[in-house]
């Protein structure tokens, strides 16, 4: 089975991401984590990077709290990334992070930070309780990697 192929069987069974009760969940239909994680194994990018969350408030983003820097109204499952990780996503891409679900990258972070991701939730006591972990992170669909692929 190619990259592409397996890629679109992910995301096919992608539905949303969301939280409940302040944990993230990925509402997907028969998701396995350990038959995701059988399958992209050896297949896909993974890189080790810092979880934190981030809500739409004018002090943890810019005077446009509710617009990602992709230019679309904010909503959970979409995560802001680290600007060096932008050399391998970019908006609209699909990531796995383990343990949390599939996410769509859609805004990005201060330049301060560096191998991070931010998870999006409108509840910001959530954001604060979600707090920093470390995780491994898996590039489902990348536009950025395809054409550096196909560019070698």
């Amino acid at each position: 089975m190619n990259l592409a192929t397996i890629t679109g069987v992910l995301l096919s069974m992608m539905v949303s991401q969301g939280s409940v009760d302040g944990k993230i969940v990925s509402k997907m239909s028969n998701f396995s984590e350990t038959v995701l994680l059988q399958t992209i194994e050896g297949e896909f990018t993974k890189i080790t990077v810092d979880v934190t969350a981030y809500s739409p408030t004018k002090r943890e983003c810019d005077s446009t709290p509710f617009i990602t820097a992709s230019n679309k109204r904010v909503k959970e499952g979409y995560i802001a990334v680290s600007r060096d990780l932008e050399a391998y996503v970019g908006f609209g891409d699909k990531v796995f992070i383990k343990g949390l679900g599939i996410f769509e990258v859609q805004d990005r972070m201060n330049r301060r930070w560096k191998k991070r991701i931010d998870l999006f939730f409108f509840d910001t006591k959530q954001a604060r309780r979600f707090g920093k972990k470390k995780r491994e992170m898996w590039i489902l669909e990348s536009k950025k990697m395809d054409k550096r692929l196909t560019s070698n």
